[in-house]
């Protein structure tokens, strides 16, 4: 794969894929943080909205956008690792190219949002975990 062959067209998609992204993440971060601070009641039996709270949120919010963005990151990773690896083999004759910069800066983002909601989702399954009976658990 060349890397530049319709950079201009695949920065731009993967511009505006990261800024659906980040909106969402922005849009649902309020409901996904308040799944995350719930404190399990002391009564076992009521629990039950507390783990539709999580549930909620991990089903419509956190795990929806992981896969979107670990999608997102593994369709544009070949391309990233193929410029950074162009750059590191010729970085002695390479002259800045700031599409490709800006491509890697992309990539860059769109992994840091595929930690971050993937953490969000291991948190919010710790959660679940948490306000789950122990007999409800098999």
């Amino acid at each position: 794969m060349n890397p530049s062959e319709h950079l201009p067209d695949v920065i731009s998609a993967a511009s505006l894929v990261l800024a659906v992204l980040a909106a969402f993440y922005t849009l649902w971060l309020p409901a996904v943080t308040a799944a995350l601070n719930v404190k399990p009641a002391t009564d076992v039996d009521d629990r039950g909205p507390q783990r539709t709270q999580i549930m909620n949120a991990l089903s419509t919010k956190a795990v929806p956008l992981a896969f979107a963005t670990i999608a997102s990151t593994t369709i544009l990773a070949p391309r990233g690792i193929a410029i950074i690896a162009e750059i590191w083999r010729h970085h002695a004759e390479w002259s800045f190219d700031d599409v490709k910069a800006m491509f890697v800066l992309t990539l860059a983002l769109m992994l840091l949002l595929t930690i971050v909601s993937v953490t969000q989702v291991i948190r919010l399954f710790a959660k679940r975990r948490e306000v789950t009976p122990k007999q409800r658990r098999k």
